[in-house]
């Protein structure tokens, strides 16, 4: 993954099923460390597609 690409964020309800929350652009690597996240995940900041303007720090996988 790298700066500019777009992913889609996934997010769970309390009952623990998979929504969608939107289709963001990778900014950068989130300044939140990735320290205790399961091997292939990151923390990135996110500017949702529909939302410019607007930054979010997001866990996102990583495909190798």
């Amino acid at each position: 993954m790298k700066r500019g690409d777009k992913v889609k964020i996934y997010n769970a309800t309390a009952g623990g099923k998979q929504i969608l929350e939107g289709v963001a652009k990778l900014i950068e690597p989130s300044e939140i460390g990735n320290e205790g996240l399961n091997p292939g995940f990151e923390y990135w900041q996110v500017e949702f597609i529909d939302q410019t303007g607007v930054f979010f720090d997001r866990i996102i996988g990583i495909k190798s």
